[in-house]
């Protein structure tokens, strides 16, 4: 009967340290996920081994800022999806992604700009992230560098909550 007692412990440890849950605060990642909602995320998966791809949503550490990224005494998560992988070119014409000199078709519903980005090749263990809401996205055009690295992405959103955390 103990061991039932170790199993249980286990397991909760586990999970809780597996998955964690985030409430979206800005229309960065609209339509697709809107202020309010709620992110599940998986923060084991990539540690264990699983590949970091394209249209992943992920959460991870925001690049230092002193207003809108993390600082040295505080570190601020977003919520962004991977556009570009490591040893890609990027490059963005009139609001149009291009990944290694051909047009990278995004399945997924968005809210296009006109704004451009120069080429640039990602590094190693690092990727190209953008907000759905192009316009209204503090992302991986306006950082410097541009880049996330792996070490800085905590997890892929693996379930999004609509309106879970409207009052």
């Amino acid at each position: 009967m103990r061991w039932i007692f170790w199993v249980i412990l286990f397991c909760s440890f586990t999970t809780a340290c597996a998955i964690r849950a985030y409430k979206i605060p800005t229309p960065a990642m609209s339509p697709t996920i809107n202020p309010g909602d709620g992110a599940i995320g998986d923060e084991v998966s990539y540690r264990l081994g699983a590949q970091i791809e394209r249209f992943d949503i992920v959460v991870f550490k925001a690049p230092k800022h002193p207003t809108m990224g993390s600082t040295d005494e505080y570190e601020v998560k977003y919520v962004f999806r991977v556009i570009g992988l490591s040893g890609e070119k990027v490059e963005i014409r009139k609001g149009v992604v291009w990944i290694n000199d051909r047009v990278l078709e995004e399945p997924f519903e968005k809210i296009p700009d006109e704004r451009g980005f120069l080429p640039i090749v990602i590094p190693e263990n690092e990727y190209f992230l953008l907000g759905d809401n192009r316009p209204n996205s503090w992302d991986g055009r306006d950082w410097v560098p541009g880049t996330i690295r792996k070490e800085d992405i905590y997890g892929e959103v693996v379930k999004i909550l609509p309106g879970y955390y409207k009052e």
